[in-house]
């Protein structure tokens, strides 16, 4: 139950994210914009707070690994817009933030599989360590 509450607070932030793409779509205009240029800038300032709010919270509940992703494909995305050269996100390559988020989830396997190897090496040293006590209180 927790993991996938945790795991829908992951997958929100990376929604919420996107919240300014749906108010400049629909045309949103809110009455009090608190000093902001407009409504878009007003939502993205405040998404870019909340989104990593419900990331904490999220990871809190320890959800599922793979809703991870999800803001990782956003903050990826958001990376490649930043060092772009013409400074909008539209038509940004999301072939690129596919690849990078394809990498890390390659990173993230193999990191697992190494870990995973060295706890079986860990227990194994520790058995054969139980074992040669075991061994020299019986010959002593």
């Amino acid at each position: 139950m927790y993991r996938t509450l945790g795991s829908i607070f992951i997958i929100a932030s990376a929604l919420i994210s996107y919240l300014d793409k749906y108010v400049m779509f629909y045309n949103v205009n809110l009455s009090n914009n608190y000093g902001y240029n407009n409504s878009v800038d007003l939502v993205c300032a405040t998404s870019i707070i909340v989104a990593p709010i419900l990331i904490v919270i999220g990871a809190n509940l320890r959800p599922y690994r793979i809703s991870y992703i999800f803001p990782f494909y956003t903050y990826t995305h958001y990376l490649l817009w930043v060092l772009r050269e013409d400074k909008t996100d539209y038509g940004c390559s999301k072939i690129h933030t596919i690849f990078l988020v394809l990498l890390f989830v390659f990173f993230i396997i193999v990191m697992c599989k190494i870990k995973k190897k060295e706890k079986l090496k860990r227990k194994k040293r520790k058995r054969k360590l139980c074992f040669l006590k075991k061994c020299w209180i019986y010959h002593v």
